[in-house]
């Protein structure tokens, strides 16, 4: 009894010495603490003393979290009174994920207006993520704030879910000159924007994201130091120009959807590129997957090192797609194919792949996410490392691309043992390193 009474007191005293430690840091330190946590969970800290009361207060990072509480009105209350309490003169962040739609719609802007003032950063809004709610909330500037605010230190837009009209984000676009991330999407609103170029160059821009934006039919961008372009969703008219950094680029289509519109507009930068993601959708259900002729005689990516092929549906054309592909790749690295809902439709597939399979000389590593056990799949990859002297390491996972490296929903049959036994016989050498 004494003994355990001696280990409570020490450990009483550890901690007690802990928190005196933790006490003893300067304002500003214990500030910067609490501004990297959720603005519940530094409000929580105002119990812990008289010191610690209003220390929250302080606090330039204003992350709300994710509300799911469906008492909306109760949310509104906590948001305003948040504000309503903030001392920091400026903030670096303004994140909200909200359930939130237009009927919250005075509040909202009225807290984008208390961020725009504190001069943020780093603009977050992510409303009501039901695509079916009609009363989406609606971003309107200048009528969002109250007067004209030229934000010289906003760094980074990304607004989803919320609808926003072409000409209302070039307007804020062009009093936000420093922004160097946008992200829209989920936009209902969208429907032309021009993204830099004429009265707003944004040359600070370097990474652009729209996506998934139904009724958008033009987008044209010019921003000369723009690294990084993501478009997901359905065909558009689409123009780039002054785009001389561009080297990171992904493209989603829809389901029925080519993407060679999206190769054509981009044809300038193609041989630039170091890192490629294509989406491909569930497109070949409906039409055959196509490689432009271009890349067959004049588009090459060779500057390209990492690509990710994310592919739905029938394995047969997507294996020939990719095939033909890397025949544009010459100098690529890294390979990583996220597949789903495969079907094992074309036998024919064994006898066609040989005469698709070209020399990777500088292929490292191959990554399939989503490894299913057709006869197919497993002849890609044994040609595909045949091909590929100094291919280094072989990463096969199972699980789908939506819960990579879980396992708990997998069935081994036997035929994906017999396969599987069949693929490490075939592609396990001295030299190549096989990881599951």
């Amino acid at each position: 009894m004494q003994q355990q009474k001696r280990q409570n007191q020490k450990g009483n005293s550890i901690k007690f010495e802990q928190e005196e430690w933790i006490s003893r840091l300067p304002d500003e330190i214990l500030i910067r603490i609490l501004s990297s946590l959720t603005v519940k969970q530094a409000q929580m800290t105002s119990v812990l003393s008289t010191r610690w009361r209003y220390l929250w207060t302080h606090i330039n990072c204003l992350n709300f979290g994710y509300n799911r509480s469906p008492k909306r009105s109760e949310y509104i209350d906590w948001v305003n009174k948040v504000c309503s309490s903030i001392q920091s003169p400026r903030i670096e962040e303004f994140r909200m994920i909200s359930n939130l739609d237009e009927k919250a719609k005075d509040n909202v802007d009225k807290w984008l207006d208390f961020a725009m003032e504190k001069r943020v950063k780093d603009l977050e809004l992510v409303m009501s993520m039901n695509p079916r709610d009609p009363d989406r909330y609606i971003f309107s500037y200048p009528a969002t704030f109250s007067s004209y605010i030229t934000n010289k230190h906003l760094r980074s837009l990304n607004l989803r879910y919320v609808n926003i009209s072409g000409a209302t984000l070039e307007h804020f676009l062009l009093h936000c000159q420093s922004l160097e991330q946008i992200s829209i999407c989920e936009s209902k609103f969208l429907t032309t924007l021009k993204v830099g170029g004429g009265s707003y160059p944004l040359l600070n821009l370097k990474s652009l994201e729209i996506s998934y934006c139904p009724i958008l039919t033009d987008l044209k961008i010019s921003a000369p130091n723009l690294s990084n372009f993501q478009y997901q969703g359905q065909q558009i008219r689409l123009h780039v120009e002054n785009a001389p950094l561009l080297c990171h680029v992904y493209i989603g289509g829809h389901s029925g959807d080519r993407l060679t519109w999206a190769f054509r507009a981009l044809s300038s930068y193609l041989c630039q590129l170091q890192t490629l993601v294509l989406g491909l959708g569930l497109f070949e259900f409906y039409n055959p997957p196509w490689i432009p002729m271009e890349f067959q005689q004049s588009w090459k990516l060779s500057s390209l090192r990492e690509l990710t092929v994310r592919v739905s549906g029938r394995d047969c054309e997507h294996l020939l797609f990719i095939l033909l592909f890397l025949k544009a790749t010459p100098f690529l690295e890294k390979l990583r194919l996220e597949m789903e809902y495969l079907l094992n439709k074309n036998a024919k597939l064994l006898e066609e792949m040989t005469d698709e399979v070209c020399p990777h000389k500088y292929l490292k590593v191959l990554e399939i996410i989503g490894f299913t056990a057709f006869p197919n799949l497993v002849e890609f990859v044994k040609r595909l490392s045949g091909a590929a002297p100094k291919l280094e390491t072989v990463i096969v996972d199972p699980s789908p691309p939506w819960k990579a490296s879980d396992l708990s929903q997998i069935v081994f049959t036997k035929q994906f043992e017999q396969l599987f036994d069949m693929l490490l016989k075939s592609v396990i050498t001295e030299r190549i390193e096989f990881v599951l």
